[in-house]
């Protein structure tokens, strides 16, 4: 793509962020920043790095407010010549207009906490403090993205510069549904991003898995329910037939029968651990205890990497159920799922644990 191209799409894409309807931008805004404060890397995090928004930008502000309100380490963006430097921020008074009429911290009032290596104006302003945290994560803005990562800016190239000097930051981006691209015209300065968050999803691009979750998320997509994808993962545990795996986990789809209770892969797992650690003497009480301990192990490691066991939780559902007719397996449809990657969580989960155990079998990649 030439260089008039790109700026073709990106006017294109800015003017298609810029249509969406005021309302719908600030329902978008509210379920985006609910992804962004149920994820455990945002809990964890020792370091903010906003952009401030603005116009049509995903929204920053409310989320800057409530972690200066928590007392949180936050520092957002001055320009200085054609680099950033970040400025931690106590208070939202701190900000003033600066760069194109973008809020900017006061300098005056605040303190660095990235530096700028360069010469005159910028080298200037520069800080000598220490590396950032291990635990930083950088907001990205963007006019597109793209699910392989890949970024569009605004064409200045401060971001691009800044992920240059820092490459160990979290780089997450977040955007409307709509800005999404099927594929964004990139150079090779254009830095891509870790994680895109939406108001409908977290895409993770630096998220692997092995064997098992591999073969549980590829189940899935065949149209397997999330218990039946991560059960047939571990099929050679059984001697059952994969059909009759399949029917005997059936019903633990949809947080049981789309009852929207417990996740089906999580389900799954506590299935597969049963064939593994079950006990069948209802008098075996150490046995119960052991596999009821394997469990809560189980849960808990589910529940530090999505936040929830439960399926409306993990799916942001106000409903405690739904209608019990599954929805269309369409491209739409896993669009707007984080299932895929949740089953793939799942699988992995119990990989690593059996392998913890020496209980862990060789499945070959299929």
């Amino acid at each position: 793509m030439n260089i008039d191209d790109k700026k073709a799409f990106r006017k294109a894409m800015l003017l298609k962020r810029d249509a969406i309807p005021y309302e719908n931008r600030k329902e978008a805004d509210k379920a985006r920043n609910e992804n962004i404060r149920s994820w455990e890397n945002y809990k964890e995090a020792e370091l903010l790095l906003f952009y401030v928004s603005y116009r049509s930008e995903a929204d920053t502000m409310q989320l800057i407010k409530e972690a200066l309100a928590e007392g949180r380490k936050v520092a957002v963006p001055k320009v200085i010549g054609k680099d950033m430097i970040f400025y931690r921020i106590l208070e939202f008074s701190q900000l003033i207009e600066g760069y194109k009429g973008i809020l900017e911290p006061d300098v005056e009032r605040c303190e660095a906490v990235t530096e700028v290596k360069g010469t005159g104006a910028a080298q200037s302003q520069s800080t000598t403090g220490s590396a950032l945290p291990k635990h930083t994560i950088l907001f990205v803005p963007g006019c597109a993205f793209d699910e392989k990562g890949g970024r569009m800016g605004y064409g200045g190239g401060f971001y691009d510069r800044f992920m240059e000097k820092y490459p160990e930051v979290l780089r997450v981006a977040l955007a409307y549904e709509e800005q999404l691209a099927e594929e964004v015209p990139r150079e090779v300065h254009d830095k891509s991003v870790n994680v895109i968050v939406t108001e409908e999803r977290k895409i993770d691009m630096d998220r692997t898995y092995g064997v098992r979750g591999k073969r549980a998320k590829e189940l899935f997509l065949e149209g397997y329910n999330c218990a039946q994808a991560v059960v047939l993962a571990y099929e050679d545990y059984f001697d059952e037939s994969p059909e009759t795996l399949a029917q005997l986990v059936s019903a633990f789809g949809g947080g049981m029968g789309r009852l929207r209770e417990v996740c089906g892969s999580v389900s799954g797992m506590f299935f597969v651990l049963s064939k593994v650690y079950g006990y069948a003497d209802p008098k075996e009480k150490d046995g119960k205890m052991d596999l009821y301990a394997r469990v809560q192990e189980l849960a808990a490691r589910f529940r530090e990497r999505n936040g929830s066991i439960v399926c409306r939780e993990l799916l942001g559902l106000s409903e405690k159920a739904s209608a019990p007719v599954p929805e269309e397996r369409t491209p739409e449809y896993y669009k707007k799922r984080p299932c895929p990657d949740i089953i793939a969580d799942a699988a992995d989960i119990l990989e690593e644990y059996l392998r913890e155990q020496g209980k862990l079998k060789e499945a070959a990649d299929k």
